[in-house]
């Protein structure tokens, strides 16, 4: 703080009386820093796929100027969406110190959460891992909320690689893009089953049976059904196989925004899409079977996986005609 001295002359009718003042005049500092550490920033706890989460990050700095700075603002993450890092108020060292930022929300999903900060005429990026969320810990979600934690479940066995295949852009031309036909890739979204490591295709399978349902004879025993028969026609023609069956995602998998998750091969085709949380549609949904009896096939015999359908249309074409 600085000091300015002032004059005031007054005159009076006989004399100039001069009065002297001190008058107090701020010189305003901003907070300023030498270099901001992102690289060796200390996270205060571990972050899980669509789990709420809340955390600090000190990460260090040089060059302090001995100021003090207000909060900041909140900083949205990008990568893995869905947390905000927000600056808490403080001093500045005079040379060394650290910075602390807030970290709140729930991760959208696995995979590194990005935070561009900045700070006192420096820049980093803040890196925060979020673990994906294994099978075991989904068995306490449930609904959509339990669709979501395994699709990121399923996406964390996966290689970099394989994530960029089996998640693609949600749009209509690649909702689109299935096929009632034993044409694998050629004419689907996705990771083939056959190129699915035993720990992915289980997980791929959790997810599933989560959309589809358990019901018995129906749901996710009905697709399995319809997979054996696809494996039953490969015993007699080049093509046919569950292992040309697919999974893929249209869109992020999570409880806030919109995707579809698309599952199926010859004779099946699922094409679920959520919305804030919420299933919004099940179209196009194909199922089809041959043979459309029971057949034997890895020594396990099948019962027609469509049976109660046949039998209801049997039932009500007779009904439709009468009327």
């Amino acid at each position: 703080m600085k000091q300015r001295l002032v004059l005031f002359i007054s005159a009076t009718a006989s004399a100039f009386i001069v009065f002297f003042a001190c008058k107090k005049h701020d010189d305003v500092s901003s907070a300023t820093i030498t270099a901001l550490s992102c690289s060796s920033a200390t996270i205060s706890a571990t972050a899980t796929a669509n789990t709420a989460y809340s955390g600090t990050a000190t990460i260090a700095y040089t060059g302090g100027n001995g100021v003090s700075y207000a909060a900041g603002s909140a900083i949205s993450s990008t990568g893995v969406t869905g947390l905000t890092a927000t600056l808490s108020a403080g001093t500045l060292a005079s040379g060394a110190g650290s910075l602390t930022y807030t970290i709140t929300g729930t991760p959208a999903s696995s995979g590194t959460a990005a935070f561009a900060i900045s700070f006192g005429g420096q820049s980093c990026s803040l890196s925060l891992t979020v673990s994906a969320t294994t099978t075991t810990s989904c068995g306490s979600v449930s609904g959509v909320g339990k669709v979501v934690c395994l699709a990121n479940a399923f996406l964390a066995t996966l290689t970099t690689s394989q994530q960029t295949q089996v998640q693609v852009t949600l749009d209509l031309t690649n909702a689109k893009r299935w096929s009632n036909l034993p044409c694998a890739l050629s004419c689907r979204n996705g990771l083939l089953f056959s190129s699915l490591t035993t720990a992915q295709s289980t997980a791929a399978l959790a997810l599933i049976q989560a959309a589809a349902g358990s019901t018995s004879g129906e749901g996710y025993e009905e697709f399995q059904t319809i997979r054996a028969a696809d494996d039953y026609l490969g015993t007699m023609a080049n093509g046919y196989s569950s292992g040309n069956y697919i999974i893929a995602f249209l869109g992020t998998p999570s409880t806030t925004g919109k995707w579809m998750l698309q599952y199926g091969g010859h004779h099946y085709a699922s094409n679920i899409t959520y919305d804030a949380g919420q299933v919004v549609s099940i179209t196009p949904l194909h199922e089809g079977v041959e043979p459309n009896s029971s057949f034997t096939v890895n020594g396990t015999t099948y019962t027609g996986p469509l049976a109660s359908e046949r039998s209801v249309m049997q039932t009500m074409v007779p009904l439709a005609a009468q009327s």
